[in-house]
């Protein structure tokens, strides 16, 4: 029986269980429409209205009974198949969640549509809104898996066909079928929900096997673990079901959300209603106290304006009385003003001095393309220069007055440069000069070299210091650059000259004789180490032109077909070579672009996919059109894709693979000819198109290389 009044708490456990915006379609829908809105909403159920009134609902069950019955659902409607008899639930007999719970039980349903007082649908409840909505902390964390978890679990092996898992599923009315290796270890698991993406994606069910579809690997969870760690791995992974395995990895249990909710004791759950609503009610006690203290407050702030217009008004009277003497004052002040005119004359004389000596001062400060910053003895900012406030992004009202060293340095330096900044003001033998890092107001660090001056007063007292600082942040980062290039390349050119020096000394000095087996490998090794060295002093040379600017690019009208032919026209016998399958789809579009430009980008995206590719594997060269959207229109592009099956790469290499000398594994790319210029030159080729060029790739399947190129 229903309570007649419900607790506050429990209608706010009610409200957090209804989902207010049920998935919904119309009864004429259809099924295959219906099917992919479930699985782009990764939703279990989804509900057919008829004037917002709920009319059927068809669910991943009814989905399975139906492919497991063998009938087509090409141009079937929702109407055939949802489940017409529909359990309602009024929003107004809604009391308590215990009673939605054995509701839910009775008549075996795991979603009630709520409605309102005219019959129209205004939610759905479903065993995940329930279990998510329930406070499970303190009634799951000393409960145990092995309590509540299912012992009989419907397995299969993993050359089972899709079709067989759906008809066993409807035969054994379970949500799930756990896929076992020979020794009976389960090694994944296949879900209603998996079967609806499966039907949404086309899948041929008789022909596609459990083990190329199963969701893997399994979470780890054992029989003697918590159900509170199970409710969490569930909600972390957004998983309706765990599979429950002995330390030895054997197969024990299957647990579910449904079994959660049945060691919801209502007595446990009650008593947490309880502690809530006793805390609400501390709560409610605490603001008052807080309303009344309030009161207080302000009614002595009352009593004290009231008192201030009482002394306000005696002030008044004494000021009459001040009036009289001032006016006494005013006249003995007229004979001081003649006596000061003189002296006043040469004050402005020396003042027009000093402004004009101040305003050459703080114009050169404040359009000087350097920071200044002044500190007090204290380190607290005096004075800032609009270039200081454009750098760190700062207002002057937001620096003035605030400590430098909290604001601007470092927390890891601020004790060195707080040592530093006291022993400029009391040694005089500190160095003027220093460089340290200071924090901006977007948090990016800007390394800063510093002249300081000391500021005194006329009796030589130190007040702070004044502080000329230059931004040397790019320089520093160009210098590091250029150490770097010059590392790279010089490891890049000592290589083959190690060879061709080694190669060379042991033929002239006669250890080994040119014409026999050993000498010709040698010489070989040279010949092949002289074409890297020329290879690469010709990339570095090409890089630097693009680089500089001084590469024009020669574009003419061009269909992508006089691309795609020669380039893989040019790599077919490597590929030959190593039985990889070169396949290319281009129905041919019209661009502007530089010929040899891009079929040297081509080429070199194929030749790396064929040196990095398996022997026997394919690669797919694609040509096609995309839209891309700019500020002010829409362009379309030709897209371009290599897609090889090799390793894959890392996704933090994906973002620096374009740099150059970048190379994924130095041994494999300098044994397959690489020097690591070659895709920096691609995408400085495909910028100077006005284009864009990028990798996508997955560790253990392969890799693929977009550029893209406006359209003529």
């Amino acid at each position: 029986m229903l309570a007649d009044s419900p607790s506050p708490n429990s209608l706010t456990l009610i409200n957090r269980a209804i989902i207010s915006t049920p998935l919904t379609v119309t009864a004429d829908a259809l099924l295959g429409d219906a099917i992919a809105q479930m699985h782009q909403a990764k939703s279990s159920y989804i509900l057919s209205t008829d004037q917002q009134r709920p009319v059927g609902i068809f669910t991943e069950r009814d989905l399975v009974r139906l492919l497991a019955s063998g009938q087509s659902t090409i141009g079937m409607t929702l109407a055939t198949v949802m489940t017409q008899e529909l359990l309602t639930l009024a929003a107004e007999d809604i009391k308590d969640v215990f009673e939605i719970l054995h509701l839910m039980k009775k008549n075996r349903v795991r979603h009630l549509p709520v409605v309102d007082e005219l019959g129209k649908l205004t939610g759905v409840i479903t065993r995940q809104s329930l279990r998510e909505a329930l406070p499970p902390s303190s009634l799951l964390k000393f409960r145990l898996v092995k309590e509540v978890m299912e012992s009989k679990v419907v397995c299969a092996p993993q050359a089972t066909s899709l079709l067989t898992l759906v008809q066993q599923m409807a035969e054994h009315r379970v949500s799930c079928i756990v896929i076992a290796d020979s020794n009976h270890r389960p090694v994944g698991i296949v879900t209603e929900r998996d079967i609806v993406q499966f039907q949404t994606l086309g899948t041929n069910f008789s022909q596609t096997q459990a083990q190329t579809v199963m969701s893997s690997p399994l979470l780890p969870i054992q029989p003697h673990d918590s159900l509170w760690m199970a409710h969490q791995q569930m909600t972390q992974n957004h998983v309706r079901r765990l599979v429950v395995c002995m330390p030895d990895k054997t197969l024990a249990g299957l647990i579910t959300q449904s079994s959660l909710l049945k060691t919801l004791d209502p007595n446990e759950i009650q008593q947490v209603v309880e502690l809530l609503q006793q805390e609400v009610e501390q709560l409610r006690s605490e603001n008052q106290t807080l309303i009344e203290d309030r009161t207080c407050e302000l009614e002595n702030q009352l009593r004290l304006s009231q008192q201030l217009e009482q002394s306000h008004s005696r002030l008044t009277a004494t000021n009459v009385t001040l009036t009289t003497t001032l006016q006494a004052l005013q006249i003995a002040q007229q004979n001081l003003r003649q006596a000061n005119a003189d002296l006043e004359n040469q004050v402005e004389t020396r003042t027009a001095d000093l402004r004009q000596a101040e305003h050459r001062w703080r114009t050169l400060l404040e359009n000087v393309p350097l920071v200044v910053v002044g500190l007090d003895h204290d380190g607290k900012v005096t004075y800032v220069n609009p270039f200081l406030l454009e750098l760190t992004g700062y207002t002057a009202s937001q620096v003035l007055g605030k400590d430098w060293f909290e604001q601007f340095v470092p927390s890891f330096e601020q004790p060195r440069l707080t040592q530093y900044f006291q022993q400029l003001l009391t040694q005089s033998d500190t160095a003027i000069q220093y460089q340290n890092i200071i924090v901006t107001r977007s948090g990016e660090k800007r390394m800063i070299a510093w002249n300081n001056t000391l500021l005194c007063d006329g009796n030589d007292t130190i007040l702070g210091s004044m502080s000329i600082g230059e931004d040397i942040t790019e320089r520093l980062v160009i210098d590091r650059m250029k150490s770097e290039f010059i590392d790279i390349v010089g490891h890049e050119l000592r290589t083959p000259l190690t060879s061709i020096d080694g190669g060379l000394k042991l033929i002239t000095g006669g250890l080994v004789a040119s014409d026999s087996e050993q000498g010709q490998l040698l010489l070989q090794t040279v010949a092949k180490s002289s074409q890297r060295l020329v290879r690469l002093v010709e990339e570095i040379l090409d890089f630097e032109c693009l680089e500089s600017g001084k590469s024009l690019l020669t574009k003419e009208s061009l269909n992508t077909q006089d691309l795609t032919h020669p380039a893989t026209a040019a790599v077919q016998p490597m590929a030959k070579r190593s039985g990889i399958a070169l396949k290319v789809s281009d129905p041919g579009f019209e661009l502007v672009a530089d010929r040899q430009r891009i079929q040297q980008v081509l080429t070199n995206l194929l030749d790396n996919a064929i040196k990095f590719s398996p022997d026997g594997s394919t690669i797919w060269l694609t040509v096609d059109t995309s839209l891309l959207s700019q500020p002010d229109h829409t362009e379309s592009m030709v897209r371009f894709q290599v897609r090889d099956q090799g390793p894959g790469i890392l996704p933090e290499q994906c973002k620096t693979i374009f740099d150059r000398f970048m190379q994924l594994d130095s041994s494999d790319t300098r044994s397959n000819g690489g020097t690591g210029l070659g895709l920096a030159i691609c995408r400085k080729i495909i910028e100077q198109h006005s284009g864009n060029i990028w990798v996508e790739s997955t560790l253990g399947e392969g890799s693929c290389f977009y550029f893209t190129l406006p359209k003529g």
